[in-house]
């Protein structure tokens, strides 16, 4: 197993794109060689800048690298992952790996031809507030999210759904481990002709329920993943890079019987045990470009494409429930 550095492309380096070819080209474990874009005059001053080549056709670069990192426009991303799997290369997608189903369908298959790593850029899973939780707490019961940002000029193309929910949709499948049953939802558009702020609820066939929030038209950002599971509360903030987690006391019932006694209203703090998650631990991006090192050297992690068929047929329930409801 060689531990020279990964030679990658970027395609695409837009908003997301550049901070992934600028955050590669930092990163010792790889060689960032190329950045693609239909700009051609964005992609240049990005090479200069970082010290590889560029060039509009995505293509050109595919010879050169192992691995490509794919941040075109979502409805491209089958285009430019599919060219860049037949020529042999592992692939990191980001997130939604497509925006179809069947598509992503297609593009996990063609991995599992040829061999080769096809990764997911589901961000949040290595966000310190919630990595170090997975494995860890029993399945939810209830979770809430709240994923609110003003509006940018990126990502007009999809909706707040495919923007920005997608997040909150992979984490609720990551915890619980399974999909949901019943998808409702409602959402409206407000500035971009898309739908801007969305709500879903998702019920699981043991009970378990998710209420999910997004809006790209709020007033200030909110990054917010709360989980009620068996004995345990966590309250994660991802844009802060923490998490409160709180379980009962294995002594609580004396307490309890206390305040039966006394009728006094409980302290909750009596009964909970609390800890923090975070915020110290590695930038997402970086630990989710070297979890795509380590798969392409053999060693498994990071979030694969296969994984995320899942969450992808949430997302599609979920637009499908705004469209019907008529909202």
């Amino acid at each position: 197993m060689s531990d020279a550095p990964v030679p990658v492309a970027v395609a695409g380096v837009g908003y997301l794109g550049s901070r992934h070819a600028r955050r590669l080209a930092a990163n010792p474990r790889f060689d960032l060689r190329w950045v693609t874009d239909l700009d051609g005059d964005r992609a240049g001053a990005l090479a200069e800048e970082l010290g590889c080549r560029a060039t509009v056709e995505p293509a050109e670069a595919f010879p050169d690298v192992e691995g490509v990192v794919v941040s075109t426009s979502t409805d491209s991303h089958r285009t430019v992952a599919e060219a860049a799997l037949g020529a042999g290369r592992h692939v990191l997608v980001e997130k939604p790996l497509t925006g179809r189903v069947d598509d992503a369908e297609r593009l996990v298959a063609l991995a599992a031809e040829a061999d080769r790593v096809l990764h997911v850029g589901h961000v949040e899973r290595f966000n310190p507030a919630v990595r170090p939780l997975f494995g860890e707490l029993p399945p939810p019961r209830f979770v809430e999210s709240h994923r609110l940002a003003p509006l940018v000029p990126r990502s007009l193309d999809i909706d707040v759904v495919q923007d920005l929910m997608i997040h909150d949709i992979d984490l609720t499948l990551a915890f619980v481990g399974q999909e949901p049953v019943a998808v409702e939802a409602s959402g409206v558009p407000v500035l971009s002709g898309r739908v801007d702020i969305a709500n879903a609820r998702l019920r699981f066939a043991d009970g378990t329920t998710a209420n999910l929030t997004a809006s790209r038209v709020s007033l200030e950002r909110t990054r917010k993943f709360r989980m009620f599971c068996r004995g345990v509360y966590v309250s994660a903030d991802c844009a802060a890079r923490r998490a409160d987690v709180y379980r009962l006391r294995e002594d609580r019932e004396g307490v309890l019987a206390e305040v039966v006694r006394s009728g006094s209203p409980l302290d909750m703090l009596r009964v909970l045990d609390h800890r923090t998650v975070g915020p110290d631990g590695p930038d997402a991006l970086d630990a989710e470009h070297d979890a795509f090192a380590d798969a392409m050297r053999g060693i498994p992690g990071g979030v694969t494409g296969r994984e995320t068929l899942g969450v992808l047929r949430v997302m599609v329930a979920v637009e499908e429930a705004i469209r019907l409801s008529g909202t």
